[in-house]
């Protein structure tokens, strides 16, 4: 029960993380090719995805260590589905993980506010192609949903 529990929180939460990374990434898109200021709104956009992306990586680290998709043995080297979920999915968000979080980190030390957007896009752009490629999509045949 806990375990399906956590599963479907953290499928959920996925939806709000990736529309808190687009969401920023499309006002530090505006941002930076209208050469606006970088307001109080961008470092509230940009610190919210920090929350929900840490808040599921937390979720899913929980996740990694109750799943039954999660084998440690050599097996699961052999068998896509358990190679996908021991190393893969894992190795690339906690990738995207880093660098929302280094991303966050150096806009706070930039003092120009179109290269504070060209930071936010950097860093947060390549956060939203990786997780793009590590989620568990229904027609990867990786045995999840939707939810």
């Amino acid at each position: 029960m806990f375990y399906l529990i956590l599963k479907h929180s953290h499928s959920i939460l996925r939806w709000f993380f990736l529309l808190a990374l687009i969401i920023t990434l499309i006002r530090a898109g505006f941002g930076y090719f209208r050469n606006q200021k970088y307001l109080a709104l961008h470092k509230t956009t940009t610190l919210s995805t920090l929350i929900i992306s840490h808040l599921q990586f937390v979720l899913g680290f929980v996740l990694f260590l109750v799943s039954p998709k999660v084998v440690f043995s050599g097996i699961s080297f052999t068998q896509p589905l358990l190679r996908f979920f021991l190393l893969e999915h894992t190795s690339m968000m906690l990738a995207a993980i880093v660098f929302i979080t280094i991303g966050h980190t150096r806009v706070k030390l930039v003092t120009a506010a179109r290269q504070k957007h060209r930071t936010t896009l950097v860093y947060f752009g390549l956060a939203l192609l990786i997780v793009l490629l590590a989620i568990p999509w229904p027609w990867r045949a990786l045995a999840a949903g939707w939810f």
